[in-house]
């Protein structure tokens, strides 16, 4: 069972699919920066489990950046 954090990350990346092609279709670029930072939140919390706290606390700084 992995972090409630991790679990509502992926579900707000689930939820902004059907809306990343109307985005591309608008804005190439935005469409890139809201994929990769999605990305980016969702890997972050997945990597501070498992790591010791200060590193834990900086992939969740991270994440929320």
């Amino acid at each position: 069972m992995g972090f409630i954090v991790q679990q509502k990350a992926l579900q707000a990346a689930e939820g902004l699919q059907p809306l990343l092609p109307v985005i591309r279709k608008r804005d190439k670029d935005l469409f890139d920066q809201v994929r990769r930072a999605m990305n980016s939140v969702v890997l972050n919390i997945a990597e501070a489990e498992g790591n010791d706290a200060g590193t834990a606390r900086a992939r969740f700084a991270s994440a929320c950046g």
